[in-house]
């Protein structure tokens, strides 16, 4: 049993998991600007799947502290984007800490979306 959690667990790469999370963090303020003007041109359906993907975004948003919360602002609903590098300045926080930490928080958000 808990080899086989193993290798479902090693099918699902970084690559793969991070991308599809990093896809809908991207999408997140379109589909929350959709829905605010409550898009004449979708039907009832898709309106109440892209409330739904809002929902389960705020939900792991919500759960963040402040300082990781801030991260993922800056770098998935700002626009333009910062640099990395910028971003690091402004938290405060040193090139490999930045990345270990977003990568903790990458996780977390996949999580909650089912993704991983």
């Amino acid at each position: 049993m808990i080899q086989e959690q193993l290798t479902l667990f090693k099918k699902i790469q970084k690559r793969d998991w991070y991308t599809q999370t990093r896809e809908r963090l991207i999408e997140y303020p379109s589909l929350k600007d959709a829905i605010a003007e409550e898009d004449c041109h979708d039907d009832k359906e898709k309106l109440q799947e892209k409330v739904r993907k809002v929902k389960l975004i705020d939900r792991a948003l919500s759960s963040l502290p402040l300082d990781q919360h801030k991260i993922i602002e800056l770098s998935y609903f700002t626009n333009p984007k910062p640099p990395d590098v910028d971003i690091q300045d402004e938290v405060g926080m040193e090139h490999t800490a930045f990345y270990k930490q977003k990568d903790k928080i990458m996780r977390h958000i996949a999580t909650v979306l089912n993704i991983l």
